[in-house]
């Protein structure tokens, strides 16, 4: 957070350099404009100098204030008065109180059941990176309370993501303009990656091809040049599908797969043989003909840059169908600086976030894809 002095800001007033605390992969740079007499922020706008926020919010945080100064607004502790259920009351208490109270329960459990009696149950919401990783765990790892996976958002695609390539970085956003095809798979980026936007409509001005994979109809599809519509939760059969086009026609980078992977001579002869495009076409309902359009148009360019997002691995017997799709960025010769695979939404800030870009090669050898029977299954 630093003061800032803005031209046309009067002495009544003060603008603060802040960070948005949301989730999310933009990292938004926030100006908000406090006036001094009351301490109450009274604007919020984005930061023209950040690379991505480019002086504009999303709509949740456009409006800000109203939520912030909102009487509705629970500050304080409250015990529940009486039976649970529609008709509970609430009575408001004192911090102490109810931090010594909160204390003596746990106490007692632990005393009782043990620690791990003690199930704690959170995730990011609003808290910001420090408070999201700060003292909430040490707490409850200090006690010895149960653990727990912190969050069923993310926690399989980011286990798919790691086994395939890795973490060592996503593809950067701010390489999109130098792309010749986006693919944005699964991800309603119109609606909820405002941000991103920019960078796909100057990759789309330089002449890149914009391809949607997604069984709905969003207003990303409807911006896309192409809208492909696979059953729900064939993706994983239609990245395989898409695998052996490329490799049929000889598209695949071995040197790559060769230097950087562990596994791909198994895939190739003993798994993908399965995988022809009128089965992907009876798992996917897509029409043969899109499919290897769709496998050429990607294997035949070393431009190209895929964006999944969390939903497809939203599903009880395809968790890691964003491991499908970061392996057809490896045959295909993608996952290179500067190209490659989106999968965490949490690294595509440039500044401040994690690590740059591209997908340089790994720390440990890659593995080229799993093998699962389940990919057969039809919606």
């Amino acid at each position: 957070m630093g003061v800032i002095g803005e031209p046309g800001v009067s002495s009544k007033q003060r603008t603060v350099r802040v960070a948005c605390p949301h989730d999310c992969p933009d990292g938004c740079s926030m100006r908000v404009t406090v006036d001094n007499a009351s301490g109450r922020a009274v604007k919020v706008e984005g930061d023209p100098t950040h690379p991505v926020t480019r002086g504009y919010l999303c709509s949740k945080v456009n409006h800000y204030l109203d939520l912030v100064y909102n009487d509705k607004r629970v500050l304080y502790p409250h015990r529940r008065v009486g039976p649970k259920g529609p008709e509970a009351k609430f009575q408001r208490i004192g911090w102490d109180e109810a931090l010594g109270e909160i204390a003596s329960n746990l106490k007692a459990v632990i005393a009782e059941h043990g620690a791990e009696a003690v199930q704690p149950f959170s995730y990011s919401g609003t808290l910001g990176m420090l408070g999201f990783f700060g003292m909430g765990e040490r707490f409850f790892n200090k006690m010895g309370a149960a653990r727990l996976e912190r969050t069923i958002c993310t926690a399989a695609g980011a286990a798919a993501e790691m086994h395939t390539f890795g973490r060592v970085g996503d593809a950067n956003i701010e390489d999109l303009p130098d792309m010749e095809v986006v693919i944005l798979w699964g991800t309603n980026l119109v609606s909820t990656g405002v941000h991103a936007m920019p960078f796909v409509n100057a990759a789309r001005d330089n002449g890149a091809r914009i391809i949607a994979i997604d069984p709905r109809v969003t207003r990303t599809t409807a911006f896309a040049d192409w809208h492909i519509q696979p059953r729900p939760g064939t993706d994983a059969a239609l990245a395989l599908g898409m695998m052996k086009v490329i490799v049929d026609r000889g598209l695949h980078d071995v040197d790559f797969l060769e230097r950087h992977t562990v596994g791909w001579e198994k895939l190739l002869n003993e798994r993908l043989p399965e995988y022809t495009l009128e089965h992907v076409e009876a798992i996917t309902g897509i029409p043969a003909a899109d499919i290897e359009k769709l496998a050429l148009l990607y294997g035949g360019s070393k431009q190209t840059f895929i964006r999944v997002n969390w939903g497809i691995q939203r599903r009880q017997r395809r968790p890691d169908d964003p491991g499908h799709q970061a392996a057809a960025g490896d045959h295909g010769g993608n996952a290179r600086q500067g190209r490659g695979v989106h999968v965490d939404r949490r690294r595509n800030a440039p500044r401040g976030h994690a690590p740059v870009a591209g997908h340089p090669p790994a720390r440990r050898p890659q593995t080229a894809h799993h093998q699962h029977d389940s990919a057969r299954q039809r919606a």
